[in-house]
């Protein structure tokens, strides 16, 4: 097919990290880089270190300076000037490539929805965030901004739809999709016994609304929980508020914790660590569909989490892993003591993970889905459709 006849999405990301939705990213546009009927390009606000893998699965990538709202609001002239400077540069590719279609795949990234609007392009916007974790004002605008814009909104479980004081419900539900996160990991079922030390992993920002902090008391109950049984927590993620990582290592010391609970900082590839993992704690206050669940599930590793956002969606309760209210440290401590105490449990949650996977969670079918998304909003805006495998 001839390079004109193809569907030119252009992917809008504000920074090229390892995050949950990026790493999704990463999955969406290394499937339709291999796609001969889908031209591939990507916009980036800001650099990080998964920029040269990202580049792998485009086309061409260009960087702008454009802060990422949630983290650089405070920087107002410098975020004001970065719409005019995003408008420009998506003029500039619609002139040189013909661009399609417009994804923003966060609504962090307003500049992006706004310019690709300006510039007369249909839009798509994958909602990564929900209401709990941002201050009200500036996530109602942008999600407001979505929902009078894009032609579709892709959301990553029904718990983002049903937060309360939502703009224009009616029109959101009408528009919004909902296509849950997948791994990309190419692993097979895993047989695993709970024996020896027990090894937990944590994959989270060191931050406090991830509940980092609830890991100390956890540490604590779960020493006084398994008696002999010794046990090891990494806690994998990239370090967002230093002062409170200091002081979360500083209470590990004073309770003599640090030889089980380790930090290992940002890693590019995070296979290895659910590799040789037993139990996945994910002690989140506020999230909304964590890939990190949804990988873990792919390494068959039961999961503990809290009920946090959409996190139940992902866990079936008894079945795939254990869903206990946020911060209830004493109540994780007791599942994960549970599973440690009942193998047959352990070894029926793990294999149930797995199959929960591949009922749910594959990347065919995530990438079928928001095929199907793309196409409606195409059809819709009168550009070639996508072709379905």
């Amino acid at each position: 097919m001839a390079k004109s006849d193809r569907m030119n999405v252009l992917f809008c990301q504000p920074a090229l990290g390892y995050g949950g939705s990026e790493r999704s990213l990463l999955t969406i546009t290394e499937a339709f880089f291999d796609d001969a009927q889908t031209a591939v390009y990507m916009l980036a606000g800001q650099d990080g270190p998964a920029r040269a893998e990202f580049e792998k699965t485009v086309e061409r990538m260009w960087m702008v300076d454009a802060p990422k709202l949630r983290k650089h609001l405070g920087v107002v002239p410098r975020f004001l000037r970065s719409f005019w400077t995003v408008y420009r540069q998506i003029r500039d590719i619609k002139k040189r490539r013909s661009v399609s279609l417009v994804y923003v795949n966060t609504l962090m990234f307003p500049q992006a929805l706004l310019g690709a609007f300006l510039n007369g392009l249909p839009c798509v916007v994958h909602i990564h965030e929900i209401e709990a974790r941002y201050p009200r004002l500036y996530y109602q605008v942008s999600l407001l901004l979505a929902v009078l814009i894009a032609r579709r909104i892709i959301c990553p479980c029904r718990y983002v739809l049903e937060q309360k004081r939502l703009a224009l419900r009616p029109r959101l539900s009408r528009k919004a999709r909902v296509v849950y996160n997948s791994s990309a990991f190419d692993v097979g079922p895993a047989e695993r016994s709970i024996d020896g030390t027990v090894r937990l992993l944590t994959i989270a920002g060191i931050d406090r609304r991830k509940g980092i902090g609830d890991l100390v008391p956890f540490a604590k109950q779960l020493t006084e929980m398994l008696g002999q049984r010794s046990y090891t927590l990494q806690i994998v993620g990239e370090i967002s508020d230093s002062a409170f990582h200091d002081r979360v290592r500083r209470e590990l010391a004073d309770a003599n914790l640090t030889d089980s609970v380790t930090f290992c900082g940002v890693h590019g590839d995070i296979g290895p660590f659910y590799r040789d993992a037993h139990i996945l704690i994910h002690p989140t206050h506020a999230d909304t569909f964590p890939l990190a669940l949804v990988e873990a599930a792919n390494f068959s590793l039961p999961a503990i989490t809290t009920d946090s956002g959409g996190c139940a969606e992902a866990i079936e309760d008894g079945e795939t892993g254990f869903v206990v209210a946020v911060g209830d440290t004493e109540a994780m401590a007791e599942r994960v003591t549970r599973l440690v105490r009942e193998p047959d449990l352990y070894r029926r949650m793990a294999k149930n993970a797995y199959r929960r996977y591949l009922d749910t969670f594959t990347p065919p079918r995530m990438i079928e889905q928001i095929r199907g998304v793309l196409d409606e909003a195409a059809t819709e805006s009168g550009k070639s459709s996508i072709k379905r495998s």
